[in-house]
């Protein structure tokens, strides 16, 4: 008999008790979620002197970071694809000052051997993972863009040249 006064449970009661929990905690909608964001920094060259007989070399970064809410896990695999910009091709692409044109590339490795595009072709995207844990539940990859103006390109004309990369992001 239980004592009104006493709330406490009998103790055949506790593993019914322990049952009925853990069948709520099953049967709860999963309410996990996972943002992820891009951004770029720009690929500056500088000054070009195409008197010069070694290249014009510099690099900038594409950032992919997630962040996961309410959740104890989560894997993030992505790819991150460079447009050919205003050349149409990624043979050369290229740097303009109205219509002057000065040929660059944007490459995937040091080496600037494998040309960053759409893994199209001759070309390389770049492929990632982030892992995300409830004690890390914010994640950040910096990759490097690796940009390289050829040398001896002596028909430039002075000028301010720039270019609009597209960079797409998959999840």
């Amino acid at each position: 008999m239980r004592d009104p006064l006493n709330p406490r449970l009998p103790s055949q009661s506790w593993p019914r008790l322990a049952w009925a929990f853990a069948a709520c905690l099953v049967a709860l909608p999963c309410m996990a979620a996972t943002t992820c964001t891009t951004s770029a920094t720009s690929v500056a060259f500088g000054v070009y002197n195409s008197l010069s007989g070694t290249p014009n070399n510099t690099t900038g970064s594409v950032s992919v970071r997630c962040q996961m809410v309410g959740s104890f896990s989560d894997r993030v695999d992505y790819t991150v694809e460079l447009s050919t910009g205003s050349s149409g091709s990624y043979v050369n692409r290229t740097l303009r000052s109205g219509t002057n044109p000065l040929n660059y590339n944007l490459y995937v490795d040091t080496t600037l051997t494998q040309v960053w595009g759409t893994d199209a072709g001759s070309t390389s995207a770049r492929t990632g993972r982030i892992d995300l844990r409830w004690w890390s539940p914010t994640m950040q990859n910096d990759l490097t863009i690796y940009g390289s103006i050829p040398a001896a390109q002596y028909n430039v004309v002075p000028g301010i040249y720039s270019d609009t990369i597209v960079v797409t992001v998959t999840y």
